[in-house]
């Protein structure tokens, strides 16, 4: 039996025999390196119906999709509970100012109307509810201080010991600034703002 020689240099081809419809890999050798290519055989494709055509056609399109919404999942299911608790750091890529920008879109009563994450839970009518009931909570506290219900017996020992310090620590920066500040705005810039933010905080996880 005689055998056949090759030239070293010369490409050795190895094509599968496959007489489907199914596509067949190529095995090109050159130099010592193998190479394997899949390629659709058209010469069969006249035997096969228009959807098994249009099937053959798509499936690289299909698996790019699969994978695509399999990369979705996987994101969607780290992200989502970073921003039911507000965290702070969603990417580990990201800098500090990034950071603090997604915070803020994400958490803010006004900017988080429109500037919210994409996979975040809370969504727009939820925000709204969140808004109004934060500006709600702010006007009922300037009211409680400016029609003077806080220095009324039926606020309590206590509110009205704050109050009454509010309004030591106004005559205390007049003496010694030019800033003249009224005991209700000392009180609201204090007290009321904490009270304002604890509600914001409360309000999120009910």
């Amino acid at each position: 039996m005689s055998q056949s020689k090759h030239d070293p240099q010369s490409p050795t081809t190895n094509t599968n025999n496959n007489t489907s419809t199914l596509p067949h890999e190529s095995t090109v050798t050159i130099n010592g390196t193998t190479t394997t290519t899949t390629t659709i055989p058209t010469t069969t494709t006249t035997n096969l119906s228009a959807k098994q055509r249009l099937d053959l056609y798509n499936r690289p399109i299909a698996d790019r999709k699969q994978e695509e919404a399999r990369e979705e999942l996987a994101q969607r299911r780290k992200l989502v509970p970073l921003l039911a608790k507000r965290a702070y750091h969603l990417e580990e890529e990201n800098s500090w100012c990034q950071d603090w920008i997604q915070y803020q879109k994400n958490t803010h009563p006004v900017f988080g109307l429109c500037m919210y994450h994409r996979y975040h839970p809370i969504r727009l009518p939820q925000r709204v509810i969140i808004l109004v009931g934060s500006i709600a909570f702010g006007f009922a506290i300037t009211n409680c201080v400016y029609l003077g219900f806080l220095s009324h017996e039926a606020a309590g020992r206590y509110v009205n010991t704050t109050y009454e310090a509010a309004n030591k620590f106004a005559q205390f920066q007049q003496r010694f600034t030019s800033v003249e500040l009224e005991q209700s705005m000392v009180f609201l810039l204090t007290v009321g703002s904490f009270l304002h933010s604890m509600f914001d905080i409360s309000i999120w996880y009910l």
